[in-house]
């Protein structure tokens, strides 16, 4: 077969490809828009969702689906690649002013779209370990009656490590996302960490894209794959430690690409905070194929032991560590309950699927799919079929591919978040992918334009809708409790029967020196006498459905008056 036939037969096969990528991008989110429409008119089986899962997919994704739609057909009959190859190349050229212009972006949404504000018992623990550690202290200390107020039974052992009879608390998960955090939280700036961590992310995105498929311009596509992608902006200006699992899979792909005995043995720190960064789970099933690879070839095999030593330590002091001491809180405490649940509580709840559980994934990956912009996941897998005999490219589809297959035996949907909250520590993973597909693709056309025509179409309309939505939710959230109607002072009995995800608004700071505080509303017997134990000056100002609220002039931390009684 001659040169030109090769060439012939070669771009025939990428244009058959490019043709199914656009069709499937647009028959699956059409899929998708089926599937949440079904799901609204309650006729799928979804005994296994949380009210807050189906909640968020029923009232938000199941609207946003039809703009992504619209962005998939607008994409479909866009044919002009000759603008989106220039913007693609001047975002590789300036690939650090756009990551620095995303982080301030970001850092503005962190502000003004999620108010600055823990919504989910999720981020919340983790806040909350972090502002103990701000404080100069591992563990916090609450006045033990006040641990029932403070922090409710229902979330004790699930979320946090409370002892109502020495006061000490903790958060559940492993502390690493709580330790990134804890410099921007003493700073007083802990809306800026998630940001931070996806400028990072970006960078190493761009980095790594460039380093595999030795290409500018797939390095610029793999950018505008992930800031065109509401489930990165989702997550970075949220308080989750999504964003930060993530950028610790970026960093340790990155250090393992060129092996050297520092790279590996940093690769093996970074790896084993990513351990320790919420659940190690999420991680450990990421870097089975990079430690399988440097297993089965013989002339890397010698770096599994930098690899282990830079595992080892943090994992067995910090890992190892924090679940010792919440084993101890909890023993402190006399609940067997509450100690029972520290002996499996790192573990992961498995089950041989049914079809509960086959709908409960099929919605996680509608969710992942309407949280980027169309297509990207076919695209990203065209990148992985093309560059199959790259071996780092290969090992990062298996990442992706471990991740998911790791979670499709998981029994329980994520709960509240923003995209596909369980996959997105590999999802740093799918623009670089896609970004490898679009190397030097400027013969074919098609896929340019349609890639191009859905990432810029995504930027100006998709991400924005997505970002709303969040803002309203916590916006609505937030307006269940009215604003301090003096300064001060302030205490909140939220009535959690009301509302809606009410519960999770029970939220104070560890050290109590902050003058709001929020406890359950337990009638008007109950709440006056715990005000008169602790703040006996205050005088309740305020009353509703949604609770009680009270003021003290001259507000002390319950450890002050205490020891003033």
């Amino acid at each position: 077969m001659t040169q030109g036939s090769t060439h012939a037969a070669r771009s025939e096969t990428e244009g058959i490809a490019t043709r199914l990528v656009v069709l499937w991008s647009l028959i699956i989110t059409l899929i998708c828009a089926g599937f949440l429409y079904a799901l609204t008119k309650d006729v799928l089986p979804d005994t296994r969702f949380t009210p807050i899962f189906r909640y968020l997919m029923t009232a938000q994704d199941s609207r946003s689906v039809w703009l992504l739609l619209g962005v998939a057909v607008a994409a479909v009959l866009w044919r002009r690649p000759a603008p989106i190859i220039q913007l693609v190349d001047w975002l590789a050229l300036r690939h650090k002013l756009v990551t620095f212009a995303v982080v301030a972006f970001l850092g503005a949404g962190s502000l003004f779209v999620y108010h600055n504000y823990p919504v989910s018992m999720d981020e919340y623990s983790g806040v909350f370990q972090a502002q103990t550690f701000a404080s100069g202290h591992i563990v916090a200390k609450l006045p033990p009656d006040l641990v029932n107020w403070l922090i409710l039974p229902l979330f004790n052992g699930g979320f946090f490590f409370a002892s109502p009879v020495t006061g000490q608390a903790i958060a559940f998960y492993w502390p690493g996302f709580a330790l990134l955090l804890t410099p921007f939280e003493f700073i007083g700036a802990p809306w800026l960490c998630n940001p931070c961590l996806a400028g990072l992310s970006l960078w190493l995105i761009y980095q790594i894209t460039l380093k595999v498929s030795d290409s500018q311009r797939a390095a610029g596509w793999a950018l505008l794959f992930a800031i065109s992608s509401a489930a990165f902006a989702g997550n970075a200006i949220s308080y989750y430690s999504m964003q930060a699992h993530m950028t610790a899979n970026l960093l340790y792909v990155w250090l393992l690409l060129t092996p050297t005995s520092r790279r590996v043995l940093a690769a093996g720190i970074v790896g084993s905070l990513a351990l320790i960064m919420h659940n190690p789970f999420r991680h450990a099933i990421f870097a089975v194929p990079w430690i399988l690879a440097l297993l089965w070839n013989p002339t890397q095999r010698r770096f599994l032991v930098p690899l282990a030593l830079g595992y080892l330590p943090i994992t067995l002091v910090i890992g190892i560590g924090w679940a010792l001491l919440r084993t101890n809180i909890a023993a402190q405490s006399g609940d067997t309950t509450l100690l029972s649940s520290t002996l499996g509580g790192y573990g992961v709840p498995f089950s041989w699927l049914d079809i509960s559980i086959i709908f409960l994934r099929i919605a996680t990956y509608v969710k992942a799919w309407c949280w980027a912009l169309p297509g990207l996941f076919l695209i990203a897998a065209l990148g992985a079929i093309q560059h199959r005999h790259n071996p780092a490219i290969m090992k990062m589809a298996l990442s992706v591919l471990f991740t998911l297959l790791g979670f499709a035996f998981f029994v329980a949907d994520q709960g509240h978040g923003w995209g596909n909250r369980q996959f997105h520590g590999a999802w740093g993973m799918i623009p670089i992918l896609a970004g490898c597909a679009m190397a030097d693709r400027q013969a074919v056309e098609r896929l340019v334009s349609f890639a191009g025509c859905s990432a810029i179409l995504s930027v100006l309309l998709l991400v924005p809708v997505q970002l709303w939505q969040m803002e309203r939710f916590v916006a609505k959230q937030l307006a269940q409790v009215p604003a301090p109607l003096q300064q001060g002072g302030n205490f909140y009995f939220i009535n959690t029967s009301s509302g809606f995800y009410t519960l999770d608004m029970i939220q104070n700071h560890p050290t109590l020196t902050r003058p709001d505080i929020r406890m359950p509303d337990r009638g008007v017997a109950a709440n006056a006498a715990i005000m008169r134990r602790y703040w006996p000056d205050a005088v309740k100002i305020a009353t509703g459905s949604w609770g009680e609220q009270w003021h003290s002039s001259a507000y002390q931390s319950p450890a002050h008056n205490q020891r003033t009684e």
